[in-house]
């Protein structure tokens, strides 16, 4: 049976997206050690008021935000990182109605 891998993003979005603190972690062998490292991560960055916005476990994940301000970024999960890239990219353009790019992704497997 294979591993249980974890990862985990956190977020500090109180300046909007543009200014926001940001901290990942993956393969992780425990979930609490992946949300504490990706807290630690967002502090480190900037972050004054952190907060997980995902975790994830034995896969992929992708983070897109608007290119041009928006309001929402888009966070998705795959199994594969190349199809989470493109779930968020999708997501993300539909819900600001313009062109996205890619953050951040990242594996635990």
């Amino acid at each position: 049976m294979a591993e249980t891998l974890w990862g985990a993003i956190a977020e500090d979005k109180s300046k909007g997206l543009k200014g926001r603190a940001f901290g990942s972690t993956r393969n992780f062998k425990s979930k609490e050690e992946a949300q504490t490292n990706a807290l630690k991560g967002c502090q480190k960055d900037g972050g004054q008021k952190c907060e997980l916005s995902h975790t994830y476990k034995n896969g992929c994940v992708a983070v897109a935000d608007p290119i041009n301000g928006g309001q929402k970024s888009e966070i998705k999960y795959n199994v594969s990182e190349d199809k989470a890239k493109e779930a968020a990219l999708l997501f993300c353009s539909l819900n600001n109605q313009q062109s996205c790019r890619i953050v951040y992704s990242g594996c635990s497997l």
